[in-house]
């Protein structure tokens, strides 16, 4: 099993961020906000699962609630930024 998330979780970060940074620099306004939420998003969905299994160990269960309340504020933002652009 973690044999297979690391691959994904690079690949996604090979999608992400490139199409994230090029979204900010290319356009302005709600867009650019979009395209930094989305870098932000992966970067952090990304690295607090691995921080959080290096320092708490692959079963810590609620040891894990304080680094993986970011990860849920980042999507729940980034999801917010996207409904804002998506829906009038």
């Amino acid at each position: 099993m973690y044999s297979i998330g690391l691959p994904i979780s690079i690949s996604l970060m090979l999608v992400y961020l490139p199409l994230g940074s090029l979204i900010a620099i290319s356009y302005r306004g709600r867009l650019r906000q979009v395209g930094i939420w989305m870098a932000l998003y992966i970067l952090i969905s990304s690295i607090v699962p691995v921080l959080s299994f290096l320092i708490f160990g692959p079963e810590s269960g609620l040891a894990n609630l304080p680094l993986e309340i970011p990860t849920i504020v980042i999507i729940i933002i980034y999801a917010w930024v996207q409904r804002r652009v998506l829906v009038k």
